[in-house]
């Protein structure tokens, strides 16, 4: 018999699927729980950019990680977290200045953005 794999290792696009389906089994248990869609939002997000780093297509994950942000964003516009994710997966789909609102409105809920994302963003704005 093998050794059972721990969480992390194995196969990414693996653990990433399980961890969308279990991410979403816990929406389909509390769908008005805004953390919980942030946490889903966020995997696709992560899916998505593992797919573009195997040169494969992650546009399809990134417009759902983006409805579901905004998803959360509605049930609680003062989760701070969501905004500063949403962020970033606005600046992958290209919309620069609303990933840069968006991270305004993250900054003003307390959060300390990441400096290489930041200075990542601005450079996009120039």
């Amino acid at each position: 018999m093998g050794q059972r794999a721990i969480r992390g290792e194995g196969d990414t696009r693996v653990n990433l699927k399980e961890s969308i389906r279990f991410l979403e089994m816990a929406n389909g248990f509390d769908p008005k729980n805004s953390k919980i869609i942030n946490e889903l939002a966020s995997a696709h997000g992560m899916f998505a950019g593992y797919l573009i780093s195997n040169e494969e297509n992650g546009l399809i994950e990134y417009s759902i990680a983006d409805a579901l942000f905004g998803q959360a964003y509605e049930l609680d516009p003062k989760f701070p977290q969501t905004p500063e994710n949403w962020s970033v997966i606005k600046f992958y789909l290209g919309d620069f200045n609303e990933a840069k609102r968006l991270l305004n409105l993250a900054v003003g809920l307390g959060i300390v953005p990441n400096p290489a994302y930041a200075k990542m963003l601005a450079e996009k704005m120039q």
